[in-house]
């Protein structure tokens, strides 16, 4: 008996809000696709794999990189086409063929125009993942896309393949069959969840693209975050030290994005880590001075400048000379405010 660790690749870099049809097109991973491939890497089944297979699409490719570093390409593995609609926006379809669009609304399985017929593409993925099989031992990984693995997952069932849409697979999940001349369903749709300890946490940082300067300051939040966290809770309190160390590691993830508090935060959130999401959220601007995990972590970001501990004068005084408008001064004096209530809270629990 052989094991498939079937791989929906992650999250395509498409502009945000749009929906496109992208079957053949080819499109690269975002950021959050990147992460998502990170946390696939964790799975202790698939690192042991004996072989990585992929679709020739870069959104596939890039996903199978980081599980292995040169993964075995397979045409047959590549998404079905969307024929004349391969590419469009929703909205330019449902402009240039309103009656095809509507009716396609009540019945999916009606063809595009120049797509893939759905049974033909189910013939070419078998085909596909068997030579995969071929040409490998033991248990496999094969990082391909949504259409071809719920196909394979019907091929499995017994179930017709044009009624393969309603097989949930999230972008990064993984699916898993056991193959003994047939194909077995054995999990489906699983997103993986490990622990953010700091080793997850810096791989994730890479990922997102921090260099070596951002992932020191990092790491410094993270120290004084804890810090500050041990010592709250010596005098008794009972905060979450996991906590305020993953997400004060990944506070900046997004750092080179506009509202970086809010994309990392979206990030962290799409991941499954509701509690550090909230926290990251709040690493600018905290929804209250109450003494929390998100204002220790709030706390500790003030009190480094780079990766040395500052005080909270010299980093308010290095941030004012940077600000260039009122509005920016204005936000200096709120956070600067804001930090020495939240700095005087911790004294006072620590009754100093």
């Amino acid at each position: 008996m052989r094991r498939i660790f079937l791989v929906r690749h992650g999250k395509p870099d498409i502009p945000q809000g749009e929906r496109r049809y992208i079957g053949r097109t080819d499109v690269k991973l975002s950021t959050l696709g990147k992460l998502q491939a990170v946390l696939l890497g964790t799975v202790p089944e698939i690192k042991n794999a004996s072989a990585v297979f992929c679709s020739p699409l870069s959104r596939s490719r890039e996903t199978a990189q980081f599980l292995c570093p040169e993964p075995v390409v397979v045409e047959g593995l590549a998404e079905m086409s969307a024929g004349d609609w391969d590419g469009l926006r929703f909205d330019e379809v449902k402009e240039r063929w309103p009656e095809l669009y509507a009716a396609r609304g009540l019945d999916p399985n009606i063809p595009i125009p120049g797509a893939e017929d759905v049974f033909e593409g189910q013939k070419r993925f078998e085909g596909a993942v068997r030579t995969c099989l071929d040409r490998s031992e033991g248990d496999i990984v094969i990082v391909a896309h949504i259409t071809v693995n719920q196909s394979l997952l019907c091929l499995a069932k017994g179930i017709p393949a044009d009624r393969c849409r309603g097989i949930k697979l999230p972008c990064g999940s993984y699916s898993v069959l056991d193959f003994d001349g047939n194909f077995h369903v054995i999990q489906e749709g699983v997103l993986p969840h490990p622990a953010l300890d700091d080793a997850l946490c810096e791989k994730l940082l890479d990922a997102a693209g921090a260099d070596d300067r951002l992932k020191a300051h990092c790491f410094a939040v993270a120290d004084q975050a804890v810090w500050l966290c041990e010592e709250l809770n010596r005098a008794g309190c009972g905060f979450n030290g996991s906590l305020v160390r993953s997400a004060a590691l990944l506070h900046d993830i997004a750092r080179a994005c506009p509202d970086h508090p809010g994309t990392g935060a979206a990030w962290l959130s799409e991941l499954g880590y509701e509690e550090a999401a909230n926290v990251i959220r709040q690493h600018h601007d905290p929804d209250s001075t109450e003494i929390n995990e998100a204002a220790l972590v709030y706390m500790a970001d003030k009190l480094v400048q780079g990766s040395q501990t500052v005080t909270l004068e010299e980093r308010f005084s290095a941030s004012l000379a940077k600000c260039r408008n009122e509005e920016a001064i204005k936000a200096n004096r709120r956070r600067y405010d804001t930090a020495k209530t939240i700095k005087n809270g911790i004294n006072s629990l620590c009754k100093r």
